[in-house]
């Protein structure tokens, strides 16, 4: 009678840390998955971004000469760049995009929020602009967390 209660109590406590182990995996995939560069340049960059930075536009909203019409060169362009010449109020041009590990030093931040971005002396432009494009606030998480993770090409 004891042995056949062990093992039941055996397998309960196997079944519970299967159903627990799932759970935990679903859900920590599902977080990582959206801070990924992959599923914010498929979700966000792509869908709300290229009509105004592509190889093709040559518009004043696009004076930071940024190319979304693929993952590549979207990744490359916001990684590798930093802001181009003065912008009409300060001067941002040592100022980087996208700073791995610090949104709140990274001119892309600064561009498509508020209250994130805080590097003196250089106020991003376009901010009310890309207030417009109506980014949710989980698209712009996904990004700060993106940053935040170190922005790796994933």
């Amino acid at each position: 009678m004891i042995n056949s209660t062990l093992k039941k109590l055996g397998l309960a406590v196997t079944l519970t840390g299967m159903v627990f182990g799932l759970a935990r995996c679903g859900g920590s995939s599902n977080s990582s998955n959206t801070a990924s560069f992959s599923y914010i340049y498929s979700n966000t960059l792509n869908k709300s971004c290229t009509q105004c930075h592509t190889a093709s536009v040559t518009t004043a909203q696009d004076s930071a000469g940024l190319d979304f019409s693929s993952q590549a060169t979207a990744y490359s362009g916001l990684t590798s760049r930093t802001v181009n010449g003065t912008t009409a109020r300060t001067d941002c041009s040592t100022v980087h995009l996208v700073v791995a590990d610090s949104p709140s030093t990274s001119y892309l931040m600064g561009a498509i929020t508020t209250g994130v971005f805080n590097v003196s002396g250089c106020t991003p432009v376009y901010s009310g602009v890309h207030d417009g494009l109506g980014l949710s606030s989980d698209e712009i998480s996904g990004i700060q967390a993106w940053i935040n993770a170190g922005a790796p090409n994933d």
